[in-house]
């Protein structure tokens, strides 16, 4: 198992943790592995707030997108230069 498998595993580990089964037949938030009403086992996913689907992917890009703090590449790669090469003083010239 590669690392990004690892990762996406995890991933949808934590949208199934933060979302409930939701019968779309019955439009209701539903526990456990029947719909108490019509029975199905055919369940979207619902995440309070946001809405519903199929699927765990929109779960994983709503919380990527909404926890996590994107990267500057830019600012980094303007670090990594000045940690590699500092700035170098010859007589009063920088």
């Amino acid at each position: 198992m590669t690392d990004l498998q690892i990762i996406h595993g995890r991933l949808q580990e934590a949208a199934y943790k933060v979302t409930d089964n939701f019968c779309y037949s019955c439009y209701k938030v539903v526990e456990g592995d029947h719909c108490p009403d019509c029975g199905s086992d055919d369940f979207m996913r619902h995440l309070s707030g946001v809405g519903v689907e199929y699927g765990t992917e929109w779960v994983i890009e709503h919380l990527i997108t909404t926890r996590l703090t994107p990267v500057d590449g830019e600012e980094q790669f303007e670090e990594l230069l000045d940690e590699c090469y500092p700035e170098v003083k010859v007589g009063n010239i920088v």
